[in-house]
């Protein structure tokens, strides 16, 4: 298994509350994860994971935050890193 390191852009359409969604996500799924407020409707999220490869963590990733936050959509990946 690899580790890798990405973050992934999600957009909040309609949240009223940015922070309470980061708080949401800390205490359920993403207690791993750096989670970061673009603005009122986007958040970036980086993931450190072990995988078999780097899609198959994002897929993983992607499906953690938009299954407990219902809301969320996937807008992009940003920056990738691959451990040795």
């Amino acid at each position: 298994m690899q580790t890798y390191e990405f973050s992934l852009t999600f957009s909040l359409a309609g949240v009223d509350d940015p922070k309470r969604v980061v708080q949401h996500l800390y205490h359920t799924t993403c207690h791993d994860a750096l989670i970061c407020i673009i603005d009122e409707e986007h958040i970036e999220v980086c993931f450190e994971r072990e995988a078999p490869s780097l899609s198959l963590a994002q897929e993983h990733a992607i499906s953690d935050v938009v299954d407990s936050v219902s809301y969320a959509s996937f807008i992009g990946v940003g920056a990738m890193r691959k451990h040795a």
